[in-house]
């Protein structure tokens, strides 16, 4: 939060200004206007216009960092996680060793297997091979209504 003090009597103009902590780290809250009593009253006490706040030039944690790893918001670590759990998934499809991340893809790639299998040996009895056997009888009407 900011409170800023300003007003200009004659030529001579004050103002003062404090952030406080809690402000966000984007942007400042507009300046606050007072009256001619309260700039007089500064002005007999010597305020000279001042600001008071912190400003980040490095972030240490494990590591020097820019101050913009601080301005990480919700989609941003929602993207980083997601491309984790892809790499991770993707190892572990490589390694043959099953985890929670790799367990849809290997369950997608069982019921194509089991698919392909139906389809070959003409076995049409669940929904997902009844698809393939309309494919396999007709492709140019099924590309044309899907």
């Amino acid at each position: 939060m900011q409170q800023q003090i300003s007003s200009r009597i004659g030529q001579q103009s004050t103002h003062a200004s404090v952030t406080c902590a809690g402000q966000s780290l984007s942007g400042r809250a507009p300046p606050r206007q007072v009256g001619t009593s309260e700039a007089a009253l500064l002005v007999k006490m010597g305020v000279k216009p001042f600001e008071y706040g912190l400003v980040v030039k490095h972030v240490w944690e494990g590591g020097i960092f820019d101050p913009s790893v601080l301005k990480i918001n919700d989609a941003v670590l929602m993207g980083k996680f997601m491309e984790a759990t892809g790499q991770v998934a993707a190892l572990s499809l490589a390694l043959n060793y099953p985890t929670d991340a790799s367990y849809p893809h290997l369950m997608m790639n069982g019921i194509m297997n089991i698919t392909a299998v139906a389809a070959e040996a003409e076995y049409f009895e669940f929904e997902t091979a009844k698809k393939v056997e309309e494919f396999l009888k007709d492709p140019a009407a099924y590309c044309a209504s899907h």
